[in-house]
């Protein structure tokens, strides 16, 4: 009885163990999903504001050297936000 117990007792830990990996693993592929669509989304709206720059020194509402400065810093702002190729 004791044997049986503890073989019972073992099946559902075991069982509940690979529950709670698959459930891990569902939320370590929806992270990187999530982190994909991030930086992606990042990368979108950094586009979307070079074309602003780019627009607003063609109307001559932004000096060159502004625009040039603005790109620099947003540059930065989206390696920090995004990471390195590779990472």
């Amino acid at each position: 009885d004791d044997l049986a117990a503890a073989l019972a007792s073992h099946r559902e830990h075991l069982r509940t163990s690979e529950a709670g990996a698959s459930r891990q693993r569902a939320w370590s592929e929806e992270s990187i999903r999530q982190q994909l669509f991030d930086r992606i989304w990042r990368w979108v709206t950094a586009r979307e504001d070079w074309v602003r720059l780019v627009r607003d020194v063609s109307e001559r509402r932004l000096a060159p050297a502004e625009a040039a400065r603005q790109l620099l810093e947003q540059l930065a702002d989206l390696r920090a936000a995004v990471g390195e190729p590779g990472d």
